[in-house]
């Protein structure tokens, strides 16, 4: 049997892992997405104006600029991973020796070739990995900040 077709299969689930992996990380950044949205609401609203009058400055300040670092971060890595989906569908949906209703690519030049091979979003994935601690991070000094007038002489 020649090493060509043996090789294939492989390649082909391996289309299919990156694209449901890529399917996983775009849904999930939506989902951190919208937590994110919801820590900005909770931080710039009329409740969070009290708390924050009894904290330095510079922790508000720290809170939103991690915030909207996280968002950012968010924004990029979205947009990345669909990119790289559309990329993948697009080699699938030009390609006449594709099966439609499982993705599976045959065309050897792809398989074959890995510099042709979609890859991996290497850098959406760092900026995925990145907001996280940011989100983190900016939830525990919001809480810092709740707790900051409890312990002081500051009446919220």
């Amino acid at each position: 049997m020649n090493e060509d077709a043996e090789q294939q299969p492989a390649v082909s689930q391996q289309l299919q892992t990156r694209l449901r992996n890529l399917h996983d990380r775009s849904h999930r950044t939506i989902w951190v997405g919208a937590g994110v949205l919801g820590l900005i609401a909770l931080t710039t609203g009329d409740v969070s104006a009290d708390i924050f009058s009894c904290n330095p400055p510079a922790l508000r300040g720290l809170v939103l600029t991690l915030t909207v670092l996280s968002g950012t971060l968010l924004a990029y890595a979205r947009v990345n991973f669909d990119w790289a989906i559309s990329q993948i569908e697009h080699l699938c949906e030009t390609d006449e020796q594709v099966d439609k209703t499982t993705m599976i690519h045959t065309l050897e030049e792809i398989i074959l070739d890995e510099k042709k091979r979609p890859k991996w979003p290497s850098w959406a994935n760092a900026a995925w990995l990145a907001s996280l601690p940011c989100i983190v991070f900016a939830g525990l000094v919001f809480l810092l900040t709740l707790w900051i007038p409890v312990f002081s002489q500051c009446k919220v």
